[in-house]
């Protein structure tokens, strides 16, 4: 499988996948992350950082394979001539991707810091606080709207609404399994890791007001896309019945 991770990477320098030089590169440092989190996984706590890169690496690697040609229209690019991603994207871009990284970074190390006492019930020697804090995170840097410019409301509750249909699953989900937490680390293991997909879904709302996707129905209503977490989401909790998370 990593071998062929990294061939899929490097086909980026073929004249096709010129375009995007910055993907095969992030291919290469995703797959060192997996192999320093492998080796480190079992030695120190602070393998959650690796751990964490794996996946903030996944937000960066899949949006500069979409970035190649300039939209003048998406409300992410400069539609200027460009040679090369970071010259296609505006500073907001960068800002935003730059949150949603840190946001899944912090929510992915506090799940793995968890994971590492889940065959020590009741010996999590981590303050509660600090997990919460990290797991928690995510709802200021994925509703990253607030940040970068001003409330959606503020604009029209057209855009608030589906900011807090989003948030509302992730809450209500994540507060349920940090309840849980006190009782059992295996099963909040085993919530969180679902919890992922809610966390991608926090994202949705303020990227669907500047995304555009080439397909008619989609750009017309960009929240339908969010019905690709969820469905994950869903997904996640099935098969959890059928194989243990952890």
């Amino acid at each position: 499988m990593a071998a062929g991770f990294v061939l899929a990477s490097f086909a980026c320098f073929l004249p096709e996948g010129s375009r995007q030089p910055l993907v095969p590169a992030l291919g290469a440092a995703l797959l060192t992350a997996i192999v320093i989190y492998t080796v480190l996984h079992k030695r120190t706590p602070l393998a959650i950082i690796p751990m964490g890169i794996c996946r903030s690496l996944l937000y960066l690697l899949g949006y500069f394979v979409v970035v190649s040609v300039p939209d003048p229209d998406s409300g992410l690019t400069s539609g200027g001539t460009a040679t090369s991603p970071l010259d296609l994207v505006q500073d907001n871009a960068l800002v935003i991707l730059g949150l949603m990284t840190l946001g899944i970074f912090t929510y992915v190390a506090g799940l793995t810091l968890a994971a590492r006492y889940e065959s020590h019930p009741g010996q999590l020697r981590v303050p509660r606080a600090f997990l919460r804090f990290l797991i928690l995170f995510c709802i200021l840097t994925h509703t990253w709207w607030w940040i970068w410019k001003r409330p959606p409301f503020l604009d029209g509750w057209h855009l608030a609404i589906p900011a807090f249909l989003c948030l509302l699953p992730f809450c209500a989900w994540t507060v349920r399994s940090l309840f849980v937490l006190r009782k059992s680390i295996p099963d909040f293991v085993s919530r969180a890791l679902a919890g992922l997909c809610l966390v991608d879904l926090l994202a949705f709302a303020g990227i669907a007001a500047t995304i555009r996707t080439g397909w008619n129905a989609l750009d017309t209503s960009p929240l339908y896309l969010a019905l690709v977490p969820l469905s994950c989401f869903l997904l996640a909790l099935l098969l959890q019945r059928l194989a243990p998370a952890t």
